[in-house]
C-alpha cells in the first residue's frame, strides 16, 4: 500500500524542475564518463614508471694549475680539523683573507690558495664514475643505560646497551677527460 499525495504545481513551475533535473542528469553522465576513462588509464598504466634510466653516474672533479683536487691540508689538530685559515691580504695589510692548502695529485706538498677565489675560479670538470668502493667503519664508545619512552615521559631503566657511531667512507674511481683512471674521496668530488 502506498500513500499518493496530490499536491498542485503551475504549469511554469514543472517545466522549471523539468530543466533542472535535465540538467543534472548531464552533469551525472558527464561525471561518469570521466570516472570511466580515469579507471581505463589507471588499469593501462597499473606498473611501476620508469621516469628515466640512468646509465652512467657523474661527479664533478675540481683542477686547479692542471692538476686535480685530491684533498685537502688540516691546518687543525686530529681531533678539531681546520681547513680554512685566515692570512694578512698582501695588498693591504688591514685586510685578512681566507686561504686553503689543497692537495694535488702528483705533488707531494700541499698549495695555498685563496679560498674564494678557488671557490668562485675554480676549475670543475664532469668524470664518469667508474667504480664506487665504500668502507664502513664503526667507534664503540662503551656502554650507557637503554631509555624507554612511557607515554609522554623518558624513563632510564638499568638495562646497559652499546653505544657505537657508524658511517661509511666511500671513495670513487673517476675517469678523468685524459683517460686517466683517478681514485678519489667522496668529501673531494662535486666541491664547486
Amino acid at each position: 500500500m502506498s500513500e499518493i499525495e496530490k499536491i498542485e504545481v503551475s504549469k511554469t513551475e514543472l517545466e522549471a524542475m523539468m530543466a533542472d533535473n535535465q540538467g543534472l542528469r548531464a552533469q551525472l553522465n558527464t561525471l561518469m564518463e570521466a570516472v570511466q576513462s580515469l579507471t581505463s588509464k589507471q588499469q593501462e598504466s597499473s606498473g611501476p614508471k620508469v621516469l628515466s634510466q640512468i646509465k652512467e653516474r657523474k661527479v664533478r672533479i675540481t683542477f686547479v694549475n692542471g692538476k686535480p683536487v685530491i684533498g685537502f691540508a688540516n691546518r687543525g689538530t686530529e681531533r678539531t680539523k681546520s681547513y680554512v685559515y685566515e692570512k694578512p691580504d698582501p695588498n693591504n695589510k688591514n685586510n685578512r683573507l681566507l686561504y686553503i692548502d689543497l692537495i694535488l695529485k702528483g705533488q707531494e706538498e700541499p698549495i695555498s690558495v685563496n679560498y674564494n677565489e678557488f671557490l668562485r675560479e675554480g676549475e670543475a670538470v664532469e668524470c664518469v664514475v667508474k667504480s664506487r668502493d665504500e668502507k664502513p667503519w664503526k667507534i664503540e664508545h662503551g656502554m650507557v643505560r637503554q631509555k624507554m619512552v612511557e607515554e609522554y615521559s623518558m624513563v632510564e631503566t638499568s638495562v646497559l646497551v652499546p653505544l657505537d657511531v657508524m658511517g661509511v667512507d666511500v671513495k670513487f674511481t673517476v675517469e678523468l677527460p685524459s683517460g686517466e683512471l683517478l681514485e678519489v674521496d667522496e668529501k673531494y668530488v662535486n666541491i664547486i
